[in-house]
């Protein structure tokens, strides 16, 4: 059976259409056998080193990321969208309900903790006097009693629509669901989603939204208003996402803050972002989860539960679950001192070392829609403007009475012009301490698809170990059938072979003797 084999491979080796290997077996002399047996052996080894390149390459999983232009249009493909906007107060409590002596008084708040008394740090000092100690003591329901109504927030709401080449603007009744999201940091905030998902409506093509707010501002009590925010500015987070505030949890690296005496537009330029998940990277189909809208909500989830399970305390999430109930809330002020002192210690170690392992349980989504921006400003409303915008958004509204010196300027009851002028400037002053304008629109219909792709797929895998195959040792298709040809003749020899070792051989030396004939 050796010999076969020895004889089938010489052949082989003889007929074979790969490099040096024919030259190795027919050359007449040693020395040359030697060369090209050598020559051989180091093409074949070149061979597999960039086959394995390849594969390694292969295997870590590289992805790069594409982008196109979409073909995009209100009636077709992926449609253009206008975002969820989310706006949230940074005083959370307006100066009408805050009162000097009243429940929510600072004096009233720091009389009832006696921190001091127990050496606090500067953290749980700010902590303790924080909105969110303050909600997880009275609760939610009367966090939405006090926070901002829409009623009173909302001054105007309009959107903004084309029809041919003309644009417009409509009230929001028909077109926009205005949703109260109550969360411990900025208490009442408001969700403006559009009715219908496309552009497209009777009236023309949404191309944005357009708010005047009313912040509620009384100067002689903001600045010691203990739920101011963000320091002694007033006015609005801005969020424009695709789920609204159950999509951001309003890190401080979320949102645009928009100042009162502005006018803040925003114009959009949409995008669809799509990345590919294991092997080539790390992603999840948000849309396919009933526990969690996006990343953001997944995380701050996460982080809720790493403290309500190490802490033995119940953490609010953003926005508040309010089917929520009968909860021990890790910053209830009723609670002892010692108590409460532990339980931010707590919070504050388990969200830093969670970080990391709620970054992992949260992925970044699949695919997400998001909002390129491009900001301009001005201040807003120019003192020119003051009177009609009284008349416009003021007057014959529930906070009129703040506003009194306008009405006497406008109907000019004043004792005298200097009066007027003095009483002018000073309610244009509570004007732009008092309102907002904030817009956004889209730029256009078109948006980008950024998308991540293989950066090497399984066909060019395929294709370049094959070239490489070919360049260097001449290992081809054809190559492959040789061997199976090499593989059935010693199939067909070895059968052949061992069937002849199993039937019988006959003596020829052996002689054949006639039987003797039976006598009847």
């Amino acid at each position: 059976m050796m010999d076969i084999i020895k004889e089938e491979l010489k052949r082989f080796c003889m007929c074979s259409s790969m490099k040096a290997v024919p030259k190795a077996t027919n050359s007449d002399t040693g020395l040359l056998r030697v060369f090209w047996s050598v020559a051989a052996i180091g093409l074949f080894t070149y061979t597999c080193c960039q086959v394995y390149t390849l594969l390694d390459a292969y295997m870590q999983y590289e992805v790069v990321t594409s982008s196109y232009e979409n073909k995009a249009h209100p009636d077709g493909g992926h449609k253009p969208t206008l975002p969820v906007t989310t706006i949230c107060a940074k005083t959370p409590v307006p100066s009408s309900v805050l009162t000097p002596n009243g429940p929510l008084s600072p004096r009233d708040r720091k009389q009832s903790l006696n921190c001091v008394d127990y050496q606090c740090t500067a953290r749980a000092q700010q902590v303790l006097y924080s909105p969110q100690a303050y909600f997880q003591t009275v609760g939610w329901e009367a966090i939405s009693d006090i926070g901002h109504q829409a009623d009173n927030l909302i001054v105007s709401c309009r959107v903004k629509l084309m029809v041919g080449l003309e644009s417009f603007l409509t009230s929001c009744d028909n077109e926009i669901t205005i949703e109260k999201r109550v969360n411990q940091k900025f208490f009442n905030c408001y969700d403006f989603r559009m009715k219908e998902n496309g552009l497209k409506t009777p009236l023309g093509v949404k191309l944005g939204l357009e708010l005047t707010l009313y912040m509620d501002v009384n100067s002689s009590l903001s600045a010691e208003n203990p739920f101011n925010t963000e320091g002694h500015s007033s006015g609005i987070i801005l969020g424009l996402s695709e789920h609204g505030l159950r999509n951001p949890s309003f890190t401080p690296f979320e949102g645009l803050d928009v100042p009162t005496g502005t006018e803040c537009r925003v114009y959009l330029n949409q995008q669809l972002r799509q990345r590919i998940d294991h092997p080539h990277g790390t992603c999840r189909d948000y849309t396919r989860s009933t526990n969690h809208s996006s990343q953001q909500n997944c995380f701050s989830q996460c982080l809720v539960d790493m403290i309500e399970n190490k802490c033995s305390c119940d953490e609010p999430g953003y926005p508040y679950d309010t089917n929520r109930s009968n909860e021990n809330f890790c910053l209830n002020l009723t609670l002892p001192m010692d108590v409460l002192l532990r339980n931010i210690e707590c919070r504050d170690s388990i969200r830093t070392k969670s970080m990391e392992l709620c970054l992992e349980r949260c992925p970044l989504a699949c695919e997400e829609r998001q909002w390129n921006r491009e900001i301009q400003s001005s201040a807003w409303p120019s003192f020119r403007y003051s009177g009609v915008f009284y008349k416009e958004f003021i007057q014959n509204r529930t906070f009129a009475h703040n506003f009194d010196y306008m009405d006497d300027v406008i109907n000019q009851s004043c004792m005298s012009f200097s009066d007027c002028d003095y009483n002018m400037t000073n309610d244009h002053k509570r004007i732009q301490d008092n309102f907002l304008r904030v817009s956004f629109q889209l730029n256009d219909y078109r948006f980008f698809v950024l998308k991540d792709m293989e950066k090497v797929s399984l066909a060019e895998l395929l294709s370049q170990v094959g070239g490489a195959l070919n360049l260097w040792f001449g290992i081809t298709v054809v190559v492959i059938l040789e061997i199976f040809e090499l593989c059935f003749r010693l199939l067909g020899k070895g059968w052949g072979e061992m069937k002849g070792k199993r039937t019988p051989s006959v003596d020829q030396n052996v002689e054949l003797k006639e039987a003797p004939a039976i006598q009847s």
